[in-house]
């Protein structure tokens, strides 16, 4: 499973994102090897065919929080490291990871083979060694010493009446009862469909590609920190920093609040707001295959703390936009980039300025 090779610091493995849920990876992977709930309540699966350990956090509503890999195939920065020496992953740390071990040590079994480990503490990773190559990789979401806010607050979990068991945490940030209103009220000739909002209003939207040479998908690490980097400065440069916004998404009637909560992978719940319109899925005109909903949730926009659902957006898990619900601009990102929605003619045109390097070319 080639989703599951490749390691992403901060966001978990491709196929699966730091967050995620245990019943999310058994609808994925199948039931585990092992599975154990140590005291703590934190829920440990072991999938030996996979070459996979998964730690699921108590603390964060089980999702999650720690991936252990041992996987030959499994790389870094476009390096397959299993099976790498000792002074290898020094060099490789320093000049790849452009940072310095925190700790090293050893300790020698009882048959006489030597085990070791080094740890990176910002980056939330340690490598394994046995008799000096490496044998396992295991690394967190407590990327630069923290937690990412898409797990939520760990005082939300705790009130929680079963904290063993699979929790999704609310937003702290209530959905305005007024959202489809505001929306109508800024774009009233069309419904939240980022496609359908491009036809509608040409003057406000600019489009960017995530890759160099409008590379559609992307394949490589190097590609992900690249998508991330140019969706963060641009979401951020519509939305704002620290502004309030509504993530809306699209799903079948049939998706389920904790279904389409899986899928965007943030740790917190979606709310079913409403149907589309059915002229949108039915007869002449119609642009949808079946009855779809929008999911709505409030956040706080701020930029690094929402790649998860970038990465799902990337990876058309999910469909939809985000408004920023003061000025009404809108930030649509797709499989291949985003479509930006500005507030006013000149504000599309200064970013067309600015971003003349990935426009469509």
């Amino acid at each position: 499973m080639n989703d599951l090779d490749a390691i992403l610091l901060e966001s978990g493995l491709e196929g699966l994102s730091f967050g995620c849920k245990p019943e999310f990876v058994v609808s994925k992977l199948g039931d585990p090897s092992e599975s154990e709930t140590d005291e703590d309540g934190d829920l440990t699966c072991l999938y030996e065919e996979l070459g996979l350990t998964l730690t699921f956090w108590a603390d964060f509503g089980l999702g999650l929080g720690d991936i252990g890999t041992e996987r030959p195939q499994s790389h870094l920065r476009g390096q397959q490291l299993v099976g790498k020496s000792l002074d290898f992953m020094k060099a490789f740390i320093e000049n790849e990871l452009n940072t310095d071990v925190t700790e090293e040590d050893s300790c020698v079994h009882e048959d006489g083979h030597v085990q070791t480990w080094i740890e990176v503490d910002v980056l939330g990773i340690t490598f394994w060694f046995d008799d000096g190559l490496l044998y396992l990789i295991d690394w967190t979401c407590e990327f630069n010493g923290e937690v990412p806010i898409w797990f939520g607050s760990k005082e939300d979990v705790e009130t929680a009446e079963e904290v063993s068991a699979p929790v999704l945490v609310a937003s702290s940030t209530p959905i305005p009862k007024d959202l489809l209103e505001c929306w109508e009220s800024c774009y009233p000739q069309s419904p939240p469909v980022g496609f359908l909002l491009r036809d509608a209003y040409p003057e406000l939207w600019v489009r960017i590609h995530s890759l160099p040479k409008s590379k559609r998908r992307p394949t490589t690490d190097a590609d992900y920190v690249t998508l991330l980097e140019r969706h963060n400065v641009v979401a951020t440069e519509v939305l704002g920093e620290s502004s309030l916004c509504a993530v809306l998404l699209l799903g079948s009637d049939q998706t389920s609040e904790t279904e389409m909560s899986e899928l965007a992978g943030l740790g917190v719940r979606f709310e079913k707001l409403c149907s589309l319109p059915a002229e949108l899925w039915e007869g002449k005109g119609s642009v949808f295959r079946e009855p779809t909903s929008l999911f709505a949730l409030a956040v706080t926009w701020d930029s690094g703390a929402f790649d998860p659902l970038l990465r799902a957006f990337a990876d058309r898990r999910v469909k939809g936009l985000i408004v920023e619900l003061e000025e009404g601009c809108v930030y649509a990102p797709y499989n291949g980039g985003a479509d930006l929605f500005y507030d006013s003619e000149s504000d599309r045109d200064e970013a067309i300025k600015r971003h003349q390097a990935w426009l469509p070319t």
